[in-house]
């Protein structure tokens, strides 16, 4: 049987900024797949490539949300990420991502951006391999 570990936003701290100082990094991670799910409300799928990353998630779940920022995210890398939570109690985060682009002469075009995607609330969930626990976060208010 696995392990369970499960952490809420009143686990973190919450800066003054609103910015809430997680414990982990979606940094080098790739997002694999990105679903779409209207089952429940409208939920958005990551799922992550997390090995060479900070992090143990390899899915994210935002549920009720909204992309400020619309560009393909299937095959991007993670540069950063940062979440906030807003004044209308909702979450806000920030991932700066790089794709890469082929041009006409098959040389690589790295391009940087930033994907906004503000949520009712979010949900990781991962698997540590090495010791076999079951990670889920729930940035959510209760």
């Amino acid at each position: 049987m696995k392990n369970k570990r499960k952490f809420n936003i009143e686990g973190f701290q919450v800066l003054n900024t609103g910015e809430i100082n997680v414990p982990f990094s979606f940094h080098d991670a790739i997002i694999l797949n990105e679903n779409l799910s209207e089952n429940n409300g409208a939920k958005l799928i990551l799922t992550l490539d997390n090995e060479g990353s900070f992090t143990s998630f390899n899915k994210i779940i935002f549920n009720d949300y909204i992309i400020k920022h619309n560009t393909e995210i299937k095959g991007v890398w993670c540069l950063d990420s940062r979440f906030f939570i807003k004044e209308n109690g909702r979450y806000e985060t920030t991932l700066e991502i790089q794709a890469i682009n082929k041009n006409t002469n098959h040389t690589n075009i790295w391009k940087n951006s930033t994907l906004v995607i503000n949520s009712k609330s979010i949900e990781f969930f991962g698997v540590d391999s090495l010791n076999n626990n079951v990670y889920e976060c729930f940035l959510d208010q209760y």
